[in-house]
């Protein structure tokens, strides 16, 4: 054994115990222990790489940028487990950040970033959760740096690559923090005792009670993919300029048009998603260093009867609603309310949060490198670029593609130009589709001109069939077959017992039936009595197949005990109450919240697609 290096490690483990350690705050822990999960992921690291004129030397770059990672204490912190299991933070102002300069050409630069700069961070180890490099090329001086979302957030860098980095290239220090990230996090483990806390858990279990996470996506929550990201713009003087007219925040304009968006894309009028807060609403922390973003729940009524100016209005008390009770953090919300994460929006166009670093009056291009893999589903993430708002669309590619991630950009730039151009208007009168798309989807969907009887059915198309081929086998299954004659007559006579059982046209009846011929004999039945049918899938868990007779309505359901009981051989007489108008069927799918929903067809669609399959 190497009793030297032992020693050493007694010695740093015993300063650790003798150095005051502080608690996380929940923000942090949560992104913590995500990250534990996977612990060779870049996923929770914060890249950003900034492009400054060659006038400005390396040397001098360097110079600044290491007095400044010198002097932030929170860039010097380090995780530690305590003897009760605990993870604790503490700042190791001992521990060097080096500025490490390098040169190389633009092309090598564009490759390094991705291939060596960016890589995971140990949490528990020896080397900082901050680093930065200083590149310079033929073209420029490229500022590397790259942090742990655990320690740092987007935030952090306005303060940190503008006001600090401009400070000290001036000559000036920069002081100590009297309030920060660890002293808040004392404070809000604090809180969890309050009545306050208490307050704003029963608030949230009352707001979500029946209600889930909105999500598009099928996949399994958490799965890492490839990281897809689609971006477009609005204007940031046309939008600034409205809301000054009708006295609204763009915050609110851009959340408004994220919910409408959501609630369409979803079809649920009652929006759950989660919103994130930059978490500095203490006036202590502004200009802070760390990691202070909230994640707030939401949920926002879009009802289509709404008008658009009220709905975007109607943004500023959910908001201010929910920050009253951002003391019931995030990690507590999913865990008592065993919610999943769903889709989240964040509007970053704060002031000093835009893209950009100035220097002695000269803009420094910034850029955000893609990440190799994330987990997270859908986020928009609004950014101050330029003269525009940009609409930053991110998510795993697992999750939602990149299709989807397009549409749901352009359907929020559409909506927040609709929003303001029509602002008299409902929801359910807004466009959130461009007129050349809107075009484009109508010259899709109109298909080929086919001459069909107006009044022609399923049911009337079967009889005509049946009268020209009664001897012809009409379905067969593992054990019996019917014939054209036999599944008319036998229906006929289904369908006057269903009639007997209160069945009336409109209604809906459920059909409990597996892969047999008793399947199409019900539905003809069901449609002969002017009804329409709801497949229930008896491998579906009893619940979810309870769910869809009572959210249907079904006045009864046919099963193969109902069709068992039936007469078939009694003499028939012809019934057909169906019409056009009617609904042949409701078919049951899965939602965004988890719960079933009803799609309906018409028998005029059903007879339709029928000609056009045929």
């Amino acid at each position: 054994m190497n009793y030297e290096l032992f020693r050493n490690f007694a010695l740093w483990y015993n300063a650790i115990l003798r150095m005051k350690t502080y608690p996380l705050l929940q923000s942090q822990l949560g992104v913590l222990l995500q990250s534990m999960q996977h612990p060779e992921s870049t996923q929770y690291n914060l890249p950003v790489c900034i492009f400054m004129p060659l006038p400005m030397t390396r040397k001098r770059v360097v110079s600044v940028v290491q007095r400044l990672v010198d002097s932030v204490s929170e860039l010097h912190t380090r995780f530690v487990v305590d003897e009760q299991g605990e993870i604790r933070q503490w700042s190791d102002l001992s521990m060097q950040i080096p500025v490490v300069s390098r040169n190389c050409t633009e092309a090598e630069l564009q490759t390094y970033v991705h291939d060596g700069f960016i890589r995971p961070f140990d949490l528990f180890g020896d080397e900082p959760l901050f680093r930065t490099e200083v590149v310079e090329t033929e073209k420029s001086i490229c500022l590397l740096a790259d942090g742990h979302h655990a320690i740092v957030d987007g935030m952090s860098f306005a303060p940190i690559l503008t006001t600090a980095f401009a400070k000290i290239a001036e000559g000036g220090s920069i002081e100590p923090q009297p309030y920060g990230m660890y002293q808040a996090a004392e404070d809000e483990v604090a809180s969890f005792g309050t009545e306050a806390y208490q307050r704003a858990k029963v608030y949230y279990a009352d707001k979500f009670d029946g209600h889930e996470m909105a999500t598009l996506s099928h996949a399994k929550p958490g799965t890492i993919g490839r990281m897809g990201r689609c971006e477009t713009t609005v204007s940031r003087s046309v939008c600034d300029d409205w809301c000054r007219e009708h006295n609204v925040r763009p915050s609110y304009l851009f959340q408004a048009a994220f919910g409408h968006v959501m609630s369409v894309l979803t079809r649920e009028e009652q929006v759950a998603f989660a919103v994130e807060n930059h978490g500095r609403n203490d006036r202590r922390l502004l200009g802070c260093v760390g990691m202070f973003v909230k994640t707030i729940p939401m949920r926002v009524h879009a009802n289509p009867a709404f008008r658009v100016i009220d709905f975007i209005r109607s943004q500023r008390e959910e908001v201010k609603d929910a920050i009253r009770h951002t003391g019931y953090p995030f990690t507590h919300f999913c865990s008592d309310l065993d919610m999943k994460p769903g889709v989240m929006f964040n509007f970053m166009a704060l002031h000093g949060m835009e893209e950009r670093v100035r220097f002695n009056g000269v803009s420094f291009r910034v850029v955000q490198p893609v990440r190799d893999e994330i987990d997270s589903d859908l986020s928009v993430i609004i950014f101050m670029k330029g003269d525009d708002y940009e609409i930053r669309v991110e998510s795993s590619l697992v999750m939602n593609d990149e299709a989807t991630l397009r549409m749901v950009a352009d359907s929020l730039k559409e909506a927040v130009i609709n929003m303001m151009a029509h602002s008299e208007l409902t929801l359910g009168e807004l466009d959130i589709v461009s007129t050349d798309e809107r075009n484009a989807l109508m010259a899709l969907g109109s298909g080929k001109h086919l001459d069909i009887d107006p009044q022609m059915t399923f049911v009337k198309a079967f009889e005509q069939c049946a009268c020209k081929h009664p001897d012809n086998i009409a379905v067969v299954d593992s054990e019996s077959s019917l014939t054209y004659g036999e599944l008319s007559r036998r229906s006929d006579i289904l369908a006057q017992r269903l009639i007997d059982r209160g069945v009336c046209p409109g209604d809906f009846v459920g059909v409990e039936s597996g892969r047999t011929t008793s399947f199409p004999l019900t539905v003809i039945a069901i449609h002969k009595a002017g009804a329409a049918y709801v497949p229930i899938d008896l491998e579906y868990p009893e619940e979810r197949q309870q769910y869809m007779v009572d959210d249907s309505q079904a006045k009864l359901v046919v099963d193969s005990q109902f069709i068992a009981e039936t007469d078939f051989s009694q003499d028939a007489t012809p019934i057909d109450l169906s019409t056009a108008d009617d609904l042949a069927y409701m078919i049951y799918t899965s939602g965004s919240t988890g719960k079933p929903k009803g799609a309906m067809l018409h028998q005029a669609g059903l007879w339709n697609f029928i000609n056009e399959s045929t």
